[in-house]
């Protein structure tokens, strides 16, 4: 929700006036009480700096913790986590053991396994034995177990 500045500024000293009648004087408000107060008028700063693009970068950059960020945004359900490299490799192996024979592109496989088009094409070069060459820019899913024993 995009506040303005003065808008921000009042619900701050608001919440900092609610604060001390509850509690009596400033030095007996708890730290985590006016930290989070402070940290909500922030976001709100951050997001008004951004004109309301907050992506998850610019979250982190800022270090907003996802209580905070929940408060000012009651729809967020947390971050998702990133997806490994390597998490992604293992998937590509898997879709390649599932689908030997077909024909595939390099941008097809980079969609299919999730990664960017110099990834996948990195991902061809280092596993020939899955990857045979039909022509520039297409290839050929190989089944590796299946040549072994037929070499046998």
């Amino acid at each position: 929700m995009l506040l303005s500045t003065a808008e921000i500024d009042r619900r701050y000293k608001e919440t900092m006036n609610d604060l001390l009648d509850k509690h009596g004087s400033w030095n007996k408000i708890p730290r985590e009480e006016w930290r989070q107060a402070t940290e909500i008028a922030r976001l709100h700063h951050t997001i008004n700096a951004h004109e309301g693009k907050v992506t998850r970068q610019i979250l982190s950059q800022y270090m907003f913790s996802e209580s905070i960020i929940a408060l000012v945004n009651p729809d967020f359900s947390g971050f998702e986590p990133k997806q490994k490299r390597a998490d992604k490799y293992v998937a590509a192996y898997q879709w390649l053991d599932a689908n030997p024979g077909i024909e595939v592109t390099t941008a097809g496989f980079a969609e299919v396994a999730e990664v960017a088009y110099p990834t996948a094409l990195k991902f061809i070069e280092n596993n020939p034995q899955y990857f045979r060459k039909v022509k520039r820019g297409l290839y050929q899913v190989r089944d590796p177990k299946s040549e072994r024993e037929a070499d046998k």
